[in-house]
């Protein structure tokens, strides 16, 4: 017979504080985990959006072109796009007689989702073109 101060020699199962510390390790795990898979499945609704704000800003830097504009304009469209668009002119380095009929502009567009306004993208393009009348 075993005296109190003597070890238990046989254990049969796992003590409680061996219990607590798998548990929490295994739901540290599982938390992680979890996280990878919520952004990866965030993915492709984050790439969508990229997509549509680049091709949105794509069509406002064509339709600036050919429409002349001289102001900076913005809007909004279907209440989930914001977008501005700036016109920069460039003054002619060395003036020349096709400064008159042409002129160097820069012009950026630039969209963002209203439901995520730090996703914003930004498109700018330096054109030469026939001044406007």
């Amino acid at each position: 017979m075993n005296s109190p101060s003597e070890p238990r020699r046989n254990r049969a199962g796992f003590t409680l504080l061996e219990t607590l510390l798998s548990l929490g390790l295994a739901g540290a795990v599982l938390i992680l985990v979890y996280a990878g898979f919520s952004r990866a499945l965030d993915l492709p609704e984050r790439v969508r959006g990229a997509y549509y704000r680049t091709e949105l800003a794509r069509s406002l830097i064509e339709e600036a072109i050919v429409t002349y504009p001289d102001v900076e304009r913005e809007g909004q469209i279907e209440d989930q796009w914001t977008w501005s668009i700036h016109v920069e002119e460039h003054p002619p380095i060395e003036p020349t007689r096709f400064d008159r009929d042409f002129q160097l502009l820069t012009i950026e567009a630039a969209v963002a989702d209203t439901a995520r306004p730090a996703q914003v993208t930004r498109l700018s393009v330096t054109v030469f073109r026939r001044r406007p009348g």
